[in-house]
């Protein structure tokens, strides 16, 4: 799975270039970031690119940020581009990044915004064809096998970016899958819904079900926004956007190298950088010479020694050679 977003950096200098007041309605830079992750691991940042406040929740420079992203993930994991999917909110629905990702034979789910059509199509939908979904709050009904649920989900077909001022060659055909979720306030007197669609080119073979668990995944990248903005990217160090560029490519492998290491861990896998850094990096040590060797001796009650002996085995042994 890969996806992409951008978050929102306040600052209080006005005196950095580039900064301009943003979607968050406060004075700051964009960053927009390429993650990619599997089931039961921690997202890996694939691309990072730091950008003038004014662009915050625009999909300016996606497509070409997706397209390097996709390179690096089909020759760093061995990934079959088909098996990629793309997901994204309705900032990143756009024909240019759909066309960059359908060139690989990837896949996308994007949100879409409430256009007249979209409203429409929603306000077509029989009420027989919403099926509930596992949801916070939903119950299982083993008699009748379905989710007896506040969230309810339902499909219809879609062609994408068919206005009249697009080109035929932009429209995309897709499915649109529409999640209601009742609003449960006091003193409604009929059932009301906050609709959320999404616009996604998976097969049929995913049922409408799995295609909207799929798309819910895309919230694994605020944990990556929420990470950075807790560490490196707390403060840009100068005024100078290239200066400040250069430094979000240094947190972004910074954040990759620390989670590499914890990963090698049994205890530290799920921590922020925060902690990782904290518990393994930042150990009081002491190096001594002797018989021209040098010894590092680490605390002898160091909460996190085992994870600490755990990353030095890792890097020490030596990789499993298969017999011939």
């Amino acid at each position: 799975m890969l996806d992409v977003d951008d978050t929102v950096l306040p600052v209080r200098s006005l005196r950095k270039e580039q900064v301009g007041y943003t979607y968050r309605r406060c004075q700051g830079l964009s960053v927009q970031l390429v993650t990619a992750s599997r089931a039961g691991s921690r997202p890996v940042i694939l691309g990072q690119q730091l950008r003038a406040g004014t662009a915050s929740g625009k999909p300016g420079g996606a497509a070409g940020l997706v397209a390097d992203a996709l390179a690096v993930a089909t020759a760093a994991f061995a990934v079959d581009p088909t098996a990629i999917v793309l997901r994204g909110d309705s900032a990143y629905y756009s024909a240019e990044l759909v066309a960059a990702v359908h060139a690989v034979g990837g896949y996308v789910s994007v949100g879409i915004k409430k256009f007249v059509n979209v409203t429409a199509l929603i306000d077509g939908i029989d009420p027989d064809r919403w099926e509930g979904i596992d949801y916070p709050g939903a119950v299982w009904d083993r008699d009748a096998r379905r989710w007896e649920s506040d969230a309810e989900v339902a499909e219809v077909p879609f062609v994408g970016f068919s206005s009249n001022s697009r080109p035929a060659s932009d429209q995309v055909p897709g499915r649109l899958i529409i999640r209601r979720v009742k609003i449960t306030e006091p003193g409604t007197l009929m059932p009301v819904y906050r609709h959320h669609a999404f616009f996604t080119t998976l097969p049929d073979s995913y049922s409408t079900v799995e295609a909207d668990r799929i798309h819910r995944g895309h919230a694994i990248i605020e944990q990556v926004n929420a990470d950075l903005k807790g560490s490196t990217l707390a403060h840009l160090p100068t005024t100078s956007f290239a200066g400040n560029s250069a430094w979000v490519h240094l947190a972004a492998m910074a954040y990759n190298l620390l989670h590499a290491a914890a990963a090698l861990t049994t205890s530290l896998v799920n921590c922020t950088s925060a902690s990782i850094r904290y518990k393994l990096v930042n150990v009081a040590a002491r190096l001594t010479r002797s018989g021209r060797h040098l010894t590092l001796h680490l605390p002898a009650r160091w909460p996190w020694a085992t994870a600490r002996t755990e990353l030095s085995t890792a890097l020490r042994s030596p990789p499993a050679v298969p017999f011939a």
